[in-house]
């Protein structure tokens, strides 16, 4: 089996929610693996229910 999505095939959507984007290491390990997973494979949403109080603390890319 090919490790990439093949030209017909549908991304795989995965769904992130935090309660709070805090400096925690929850939070650091989600951003994580959402900044790392193949775009090619997965379609990547993070749903934040709550407080943005630390959002300068990270470099979402």
């Amino acid at each position: 089996m090919s490790s990439s999505v093949s030209a017909g095939s549908k991304k795989i959507r995965v769904l992130f929610q935090l309660n709070e984007l805090t400096y925690s290491g929850t939070t650091r390990a989600i951003l994580s693996f959402c900044r790392y997973l193949d775009r090619s494979q997965f379609e990547v949403h993070l749903f934040l229910k709550g407080s943005l109080e630390g959002l300068s603390t990270f470099a979402i890319g």
